[in-house]
Protein backbone atom coordinates (compact mmCIF):
# COMPACT_ATOMS: atom_id res chain seq x y z
CA UNK A 1 0.00 0.00 0.00
CA UNK A 2 2.69 2.26 0.72
CA UNK A 3 4.45 1.96 -2.41
CA UNK A 4 1.57 3.09 -4.06
CA UNK A 5 1.69 6.44 -2.48
CA UNK A 6 4.70 7.29 -4.53
CA UNK A 7 2.82 6.93 -7.68
CA UNK A 8 0.07 10.12 -7.30
CA UNK A 9 0.51 12.68 -9.34
CA UNK A 10 0.32 16.22 -7.95
CA UNK A 11 -3.49 17.06 -8.15
CA UNK A 12 -4.32 13.90 -6.00
CA UNK A 13 -1.77 15.02 -3.73
CA UNK A 14 -3.37 18.15 -3.52
CA UNK A 15 -6.95 17.13 -3.25
CA UNK A 16 -5.80 14.71 -0.06
CA UNK A 17 -4.07 17.38 1.51
CA UNK A 18 -6.88 20.08 1.35
CA UNK A 19 -9.77 17.92 2.33
CA UNK A 20 -7.66 15.55 4.63
CA UNK A 21 -4.82 16.35 6.16
CA UNK A 22 -4.40 21.28 6.09
CA UNK A 23 -6.34 21.12 8.91
CA UNK A 24 -4.83 18.57 11.03
CA UNK A 25 -1.11 18.65 10.60
CA UNK A 26 1.30 21.86 11.71
CA UNK A 27 3.85 20.75 8.29
CA UNK A 28 0.82 23.96 6.62
CA UNK A 29 -0.68 26.99 7.66
CA UNK A 30 -3.96 26.09 9.71
CA UNK A 31 -7.38 26.84 9.24
CA UNK A 32 -8.93 28.93 11.90
CA UNK A 33 -12.27 28.98 13.10
CA UNK A 34 -13.44 32.36 14.05
CA UNK A 35 -15.12 32.30 17.26
CA UNK A 36 -17.01 36.20 18.17
CA UNK A 37 -17.99 35.66 21.41
CA UNK A 38 -14.03 34.94 22.57
CA UNK A 39 -12.22 37.28 19.22
CA UNK A 40 -14.15 40.45 19.54
CA UNK A 41 -16.70 40.67 22.93
CA UNK A 42 -13.89 39.66 25.34
CA UNK A 43 -12.07 42.49 24.20
CA UNK A 44 -15.06 44.70 25.18
CA UNK A 45 -14.18 46.95 28.78
CA UNK A 46 -15.90 45.58 31.84
CA UNK A 47 -18.82 47.91 32.41
CA UNK A 48 -19.74 48.08 28.35
CA UNK A 49 -22.86 47.02 27.85
CA UNK A 50 -21.60 44.51 25.68
CA UNK A 51 -19.69 42.77 28.22
CA UNK A 52 -23.28 40.79 28.66
CA UNK A 53 -22.71 39.10 25.68
CA UNK A 54 -18.60 38.29 26.52
CA UNK A 55 -20.25 36.24 29.29
CA UNK A 56 -22.37 34.18 26.98
CA UNK A 57 -21.57 31.24 24.64
CA UNK A 58 -21.68 31.19 21.15
CA UNK A 59 -24.82 29.21 20.71
CA UNK A 60 -26.56 31.71 23.30
CA UNK A 61 -25.78 34.76 21.37
CA UNK A 62 -27.02 33.20 17.93
CA UNK A 63 -29.88 31.91 19.52
CA UNK A 64 -30.90 35.00 21.46
CA UNK A 65 -30.11 36.98 18.28
CA UNK A 66 -32.98 35.26 16.48
CA UNK A 67 -35.32 35.45 19.16
CA UNK A 68 -34.48 38.99 19.00
CA UNK A 69 -35.54 39.24 15.25
CA UNK A 70 -38.73 36.53 15.69
CA UNK A 71 -40.20 39.30 18.24
CA UNK A 72 -40.10 37.19 21.02
CA UNK A 73 -39.25 39.50 23.79
CA UNK A 74 -42.89 40.35 24.70
CA UNK A 75 -42.55 42.91 27.69
CA UNK A 76 -39.88 45.08 29.20
CA UNK A 77 -39.36 47.23 32.17
CA UNK A 78 -36.45 49.32 32.71
CA UNK A 79 -35.59 48.61 36.69
CA UNK A 80 -32.34 50.74 37.21
CA UNK A 81 -29.86 52.59 34.82
CA UNK A 82 -28.35 48.91 34.18
CA UNK A 83 -31.01 46.30 35.38
CA UNK A 84 -33.78 45.64 33.13
CA UNK A 85 -36.38 42.44 33.55
CA UNK A 86 -38.46 41.02 30.48
CA UNK A 87 -40.86 38.37 29.15
CA UNK A 88 -39.53 36.27 26.81
CA UNK A 89 -41.95 33.49 24.51
CA UNK A 90 -39.76 30.23 24.77
CA UNK A 91 -39.25 28.05 21.75
CA UNK A 92 -42.72 26.35 22.74
CA UNK A 93 -44.23 29.01 23.80
CA UNK A 94 -43.93 28.86 27.62
CA UNK A 95 -43.11 32.63 28.77
CA UNK A 96 -40.05 33.33 31.09
CA UNK A 97 -39.39 35.75 33.44
CA UNK A 98 -35.52 37.31 32.58
CA UNK A 99 -33.82 40.05 34.41
CA UNK A 100 -30.38 41.69 32.93
CA UNK A 101 -27.66 43.18 34.99
CA UNK A 102 -25.56 45.65 32.73
CA UNK A 103 -22.47 45.86 35.13
CA UNK A 104 -22.79 42.61 36.98
CA UNK A 105 -23.80 40.39 33.96
CA UNK A 106 -23.25 36.77 35.80
CA UNK A 107 -26.26 38.35 38.34
CA UNK A 108 -28.76 38.16 35.51
CA UNK A 109 -31.57 36.11 35.94
CA UNK A 110 -33.91 33.63 33.95
CA UNK A 111 -36.38 30.95 35.07
CA UNK A 112 -36.16 29.15 32.28
CA UNK A 113 -34.53 25.37 32.21
CA UNK A 114 -31.18 26.13 30.94
CA UNK A 115 -30.73 29.26 33.14
CA UNK A 116 -32.40 28.70 36.20
CA UNK A 117 -30.46 28.77 39.67
CA UNK A 118 -27.40 28.87 37.83
CA UNK A 119 -24.79 32.21 37.25
CA UNK A 120 -25.45 31.30 33.30
CA UNK A 121 -26.30 33.92 30.18
CA UNK A 122 -29.19 32.27 28.49
CA UNK A 123 -30.67 33.12 25.27
CA UNK A 124 -33.48 34.80 26.47
CA UNK A 125 -31.03 37.29 28.22
CA UNK A 126 -29.54 37.79 24.81
CA UNK A 127 -32.61 38.60 23.11
CA UNK A 128 -34.04 40.63 26.13
CA UNK A 129 -30.38 42.84 25.56
CA UNK A 130 -31.15 43.10 21.99
CA UNK A 131 -34.41 44.29 22.02
CA UNK A 132 -33.13 46.95 24.58
CA UNK A 133 -30.08 48.26 22.45
CA UNK A 134 -31.08 46.95 18.68
CA UNK A 135 -28.26 49.07 17.43
CA UNK A 136 -26.23 46.50 19.26
CA UNK A 137 -27.69 43.99 17.83
CA UNK A 138 -26.96 45.21 14.34
CA UNK A 139 -23.46 45.52 15.68
CA UNK A 140 -22.89 42.26 16.26
CA UNK A 141 -24.74 40.64 13.18
CA UNK A 142 -22.52 42.90 11.20
CA UNK A 143 -19.25 41.93 13.02
CA UNK A 144 -20.37 38.32 12.35
CA UNK A 145 -20.43 38.74 8.97
CA UNK A 146 -17.70 40.21 8.33
CA UNK A 147 -15.59 37.49 10.34
CA UNK A 148 -17.18 34.96 8.27
CA UNK A 149 -15.94 36.83 5.38
CA UNK A 150 -12.53 37.63 6.47
CA UNK A 151 -12.30 34.09 7.49
CA UNK A 152 -13.13 32.39 4.31
CA UNK A 153 -10.81 35.09 2.68
CA UNK A 154 -7.97 34.14 5.12
CA UNK A 155 -8.74 30.19 4.52
CA UNK A 156 -8.48 30.66 0.74
CA UNK A 157 -5.09 32.37 1.12
CA UNK A 158 -3.76 29.38 3.24
CA UNK A 159 -4.59 27.13 0.55
CA UNK A 160 -2.86 29.00 -2.17
CA UNK A 161 0.18 28.95 0.28
CA UNK A 162 0.12 25.79 0.63
CA UNK A 163 -0.20 25.03 -3.16
CA UNK A 164 2.33 27.20 -3.63
CA UNK A 165 4.29 25.54 -0.84
CA UNK A 166 4.00 22.15 -2.59
CA UNK A 167 4.65 22.75 -6.41
CA UNK A 168 8.24 24.01 -4.94
CA UNK A 169 8.94 20.84 -3.30
CA UNK A 170 10.88 18.06 -4.50
CA UNK A 171 8.92 14.67 -5.58
CA UNK A 172 11.00 13.27 -2.24
CA UNK A 173 10.44 15.56 0.14
CA UNK A 174 6.65 15.39 -0.97
CA UNK A 175 6.48 11.89 -1.03
CA UNK A 176 8.10 12.10 3.02
CA UNK A 177 5.80 14.36 3.73
CA UNK A 178 2.98 12.88 2.65
CA UNK A 179 3.75 10.25 4.44
CA UNK A 180 4.58 12.21 7.91
CA UNK A 181 0.93 13.28 7.32
CA UNK A 182 -0.38 10.14 6.94
CA UNK A 183 1.67 8.21 9.93
CA UNK A 184 1.22 11.18 12.23
CA UNK A 185 -2.26 12.47 11.88
CA UNK A 186 -5.67 11.14 13.25
CA UNK A 187 -6.28 7.60 12.48
CA UNK A 188 -9.44 8.27 10.29
CA UNK A 189 -7.56 10.19 7.84
CA UNK A 190 -5.09 7.10 7.23
CA UNK A 191 -8.24 4.86 7.09
CA UNK A 192 -9.92 7.26 4.95
CA UNK A 193 -6.94 7.12 2.88
CA UNK A 194 -6.30 3.41 2.69
CA UNK A 195 -9.99 3.16 1.44
CA UNK A 196 -9.97 5.84 -1.27
CA UNK A 197 -10.33 4.10 -4.72
CA UNK A 198 -8.06 6.99 -6.48
CA UNK A 199 -5.22 4.73 -4.45
CA UNK A 200 -5.83 1.36 -6.84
Amino acid sequence: MVASLFFLDISRVLRFLKHHCVQHHPCFLLYTCYNYSSDILKKRKAGDPMSLLSCASGTSIWRGYDYYKEQKVTAYDCLTDSQYMGIVRGSEGALYTTTIDLLYPRRSKCNCPHADGRRIICKHMIALFFTIYPDEAEQFYNDAIKAEEDAEEYENEVYEKVVKRIMHMKKAELQQTLLDLLLTGPEWQYDRFVRSEELW
